[in-house]
């Protein structure tokens, strides 16, 4: 289940059947996700496709977490968002207490940083 916005396929939050939630985060003057490379394309998503990809993939924190090295965050512009920034970060929490905070930075560096319900 996820609450859309704005016309799109996703939403800000969500929580799949698992109990695993994703929440998306303003994150202004500190986001910078990576640059396109077509080279990468299989393995590029975007902003919202984050959360769709842990809901849909993932059962807890720790399945999430360990995939997060396969996939590069991209920034796609969006011209129902009229071209404005989405400078978002991600937490991610599941039924047992387990959750953590993702951060793309210079240029698409994923951090990711123990978090507290």
């Amino acid at each position: 289940m996820s609450l859309a916005a704005y016309g799109q396929e996703f939403g800000p939050d969500g929580m799949n059947e698992h109990g695993l939630y994703v929440g998306m985060y303003n994150f202004p003057d500190f986001a910078s996700f990576a640059i396109y490379d077509k080279q990468q394309a299989d393995r590029l998503m975007s902003v919202g496709d984050l959360i769709q990809w842990m809901m849909s993939s993932f059962r807890t924190v720790r399945e999430g977490r360990e995939n997060l090295a396969r996939v590069r965050i991209v920034n796609v512009q969006d011209p129902r968002f009229g071209g404005a920034p989405l400078p978002f970060h991600w937490k991610v929490a599941d039924p047992s207490g387990e959750a953590i905070l993702i951060e793309a930075v210079d240029q698409g560096t994923v951090k990711i940083h123990d978090a507290f319900l």
